[in-house]
């Protein structure tokens, strides 16, 4: 997935918006077999999701300080 010219703060950036949208449910992520390859998917579901009823509490700065 990576090369050497992705910085390691390039790829710990982007692992971390992976897990995110994972957490939101806006991706599905698979791996069939043990050490085997990963496949990360756009969760076509959730864009069925009524976006209102959704809490966002926990991304408010204002809240978490």
């Amino acid at each position: 997935m990576f090369d050497d010219s992705y910085s390691k703060l390039e790829i710990i950036t982007t692992f971390m918006a992976i897990l995110e949208l994972l957490k939101l449910q806006q991706i599905l992520v698979d791996q069939v077999e043990q050490f085997g390859d990963i496949t990360i998917k756009k969760n076509e579901e959730f864009f069925d999701i009524d976006l209102d009823q959704v809490d966002l509490s926990e991304y408010n700065e204002e809240e978490s300080e």
